[in-house]
């Protein structure tokens, strides 16, 4: 006697072509080395792609047994699925669309797309790298070697250690930074943190950072701001501006504050305005020479050829100093050109300034030798060709991200004091 086993049915069900939230990927037999860091959570959809397939219930079938009697076919479960934000549901197909850039989500009953992440702990081995199409959203830290990369901006409200963030828009750390030399962020936006601290900082907007900066190296294209901290080692090359509260420390630690210059270009641009410098310091010191010289030839009746070999010798080194020097300044404008409308070429010290402090504004640099007190503002003096200081703060007017001739009021002068702490340049 033989009977007919029953034939399962199977339940109605999403048959996801985008994976959802909390379905972690799963590594091939063929991949020989894993990364479980890379063990995302879930995948990218973008508008109009299409994230899941409604499958139907199916039937199972009775069968016998050896006595003919009916075996039921186990029973199968139904599903109804509601569409919910930024879902499209094609009825006739029986398929769910994204109606924004996100992530799947399928809670319940419900199908939706989000354009948030939100991690509730810390980016760690359980959660893995994120890659995000749209914003990230962390309640903890970003672990050491993890990287968060997200569309619409990244929002820590821990701590960001040794990691790297990277954002299309801003970048915002309650927390701050703690990169320990390896910590990278950047954003095409702005970056606000608590603190900086060895990390390698790239924005295109402004850095804002609250208590303060410790052996960073920042470059932005919009004004660095620490509000009332110290910048201590490291350097910062702000096309916007730059202000801060104390710069240096008592130890003498090296630290450049370079305003208006495009990071892009500024080590290039450095070098070039460094030897601008050089070429016209040198130029001043050969025409203070050259000047007894033609006096003395002048005196006397006649000039013996001594005299007139050293006058012509003088006159051919100065001539040739100066077409460095006119090289230098067409190559300098050539390269600062392209940014000249955007750059503010001030930096502003509302505390102390160390020595070992290199301020750098545009063209000009100077190194201060003394300890000063501030408030100070460092402006681009062309007709001294050399940096300028006034003894006021600009901190509102540098905030509305005003040129520095309409921020410092021209008529301010160094106090005698203060003139009397000279600083090398």
């Amino acid at each position: 006697a033989e009977g007919a086993p029953p034939v399962a049915g199977t339940d109605a069900h999403l048959d996801f072509h985008k994976r959802p939230l909390g379905m972690r990927r799963t590594f091939g037999e063929d991949e020989t080395k894993v990364d479980y860091r890379e063990a995302s959570l879930f995948e990218n959809v973008e508008k109009g792609d299409r994230v899941a397939t409604f499958v139907p219930l199916v039937d199972g079938k009775g069968g016998t047994d050896v006595h003919g009697r009916v075996l039921p076919a186990p029973p199968v479960k139904d599903l109804v699925v509601e569409p919910g934000e930024l879902i499209h549901y094609k009825e006739s197909a029986r398929e769910y669309y994204a109606e924004a850039n996100g992530l799947v989500m399928f809670v319940g009953n419900r199908i939706s797309v989000s354009s948030v992440l939100q991690v509730r702990g810390d980016v760690d081995l359980a959660q893995g790298n994120i890659r995000f199409i749209g914003s990230v959203e962390i309640e903890g830290d970003v672990r050491d070697d993890f990287v968060v990369h997200a569309g619409e901006g990244i929002h820590v409200r821990g701590t960001a250690e040794a990691c790297e963030l990277n954002s299309a828009k801003d970048i915002v750390i309650e927390g701050g930074v703690t990169g320990k030399g390896k910590g990278r962020l950047e954003a095409k936006g702005s970056i606000t943190a608590r603190f900086l601290n060895e990390a390698h900082v790239v924005c295109e907007g402004d850095v804002i950072v609250n208590k303060e900066v410790i052996n960073c190296r920042i470059e932005c294209l919009g004004r660095m701001i620490l509000r009332g901290g110290s910048f201590v080692g490291g350097e910062v090359v702000a096309l916007r501006g730059i202000l801060v509260g104390d710069a240096g420390s008592e130890l003498g630690v090296k630290t450049s504050l370079i305003a208006g210059l495009d990071y892009h270009v500024g080590a290039q641009l450095l070098d070039i305005n460094r030897g601008l410098n050089s070429g016209r310091n040198k130029e001043q010191e050969m025409l203070e020479t050259l000047g007894p010289l033609l006096e003395r030839a002048l005196k006397i009746p006649v000039v013996d050829n001594a005299l007139r070999e050293q006058i012509e010798d003088s006159m051919r080194d100065l001539r040739r100093v100066h077409r460095e020097v006119k090289r230098l300044e067409k190559e300098s404008g050539e390269l600062s050109i392209a940014f000249a409308d955007r750059s503010v070429d001030c930096v502003t010290v509302t505390g102390k300034i160390h020595p070992s402090v290199v301020v750098v504004c545009g063209q000009y640099e100077l190194e201060s030798m003394k300890c000063l007190s501030g408030p100070l503002s460092f402006f681009p003096d062309k007709e001294r060709s050399s940096l300028g200081r006034r003894p006021r703060a600009v901190v509102e007017k540098l905030w509305e991200g005003m040129a520095p001739e309409e921020a410092i009021p021209p008529e301010e002068e160094i106090p005698d004091e203060q003139d009397g702490e000279e600083a090398g340049s």
